[in-house]
């Protein structure tokens, strides 16, 4: 609530219409929630429609979430600058930080989720070193919460359901991938510049290669459909992470 109120004071509060929200809604369990498992899909969607106690939704985890999708949508209305779309979602990331700041002291699941995909989000604007804080900083408060911990046990005291033991882990698991994803690699610089320069060659040739549907637009104002947009990222994703992460392990 004190986040709320702190937003509303400093004008950062974002207003949407359920049409809008439900958009967003479908852009991020399409787009992002299925290579960036940190959601529990079923916990979530009953907490939003009001059929549980609330426990797996939050105004700091919707704003966090409206954030990321924003970016996979043409909609000038989720931009602070309607010709540029890389402020899309920018004033929901404003808002969320803002509620973080009051959440992390009592964090409870939700947080730790918002604080994942905020990490996410702030990367993606090319702030890497302050993405990997909320990033670590999620993997902290769950550990602090015993996400890490097995709690299957706990079912058969009835102290907690499947569905929670599942999230729980669920959540456990997306960020430990996230704060691991580079950060712990036992690669050294030098090996990880050879990846990146390797990898760049690489992406060169398979973006130069790729037919016509699937290019970005040559204008930032020509609408950019979500799964083109999803194809950019993926491919180097997976060419850098993959040597990072089987060094790692």
């Amino acid at each position: 609530m004190q986040g709320l109120v702190a937003a509303a004071q400093l004008g950062k509060t974002v207003n949407i219409t359920d049409e809008l929200q439900n958009h967003l809604l479908d852009l991020y369990w399409r787009w992002q929630n299925p290579w960036n498992y940190v959601i529990h899909k079923g916990a979530f969607l009953k907490s939003f429609r009001g059929e549980d106690d609330g426990s797996h939704c939050s105004p700091l985890l919707l704003c966090s979430i409206f954030a990321i999708a924003a970016r996979y949508s043409d909609r000038t209305e989720l931009r602070s600058v309607p010709d540029d779309p890389s402020t899309a979602g920018d004033a929901f990331c404003e808002h969320a930080k803002i509620l973080m700041l009051y959440e992390a002291g009592a964090p409870t699941i939700t947080t730790v989720q918002a604080a994942c995909l905020l990490g996410l989000r702030i990367m993606s604007d090319g702030k890497e070193a302050l993405g990997w804080l909320y990033s670590g900083n999620a993997t902290r408060m769950a550990h602090n919460l015993g996400l890490h911990l097995d709690s299957s046990k706990w079912t058969t005291t009835a102290s907690v359901s499947e569905e929670e033991v599942e999230a729980r882990k669920v959540t456990w698991w997306g960020c430990y991938v996230v704060d691991n994803y580079a950060a712990n690699s036992k690669l050294s610089s030098r090996e990880l510049e050879d990846v990146v320069s390797k990898t760049d060659v690489e992406l060169r040739t398979h973006f130069r290669e790729l037919p016509s549907h699937l290019r970005l637009p040559a204008s930032p104002k020509v609408p950019m459909l979500p799964h083109v947009c999803l194809f950019q990222y993926v491919p180097p994703d997976h060419r850098i992470g993959k040597p990072i992460l089987d060094e790692a392990n």
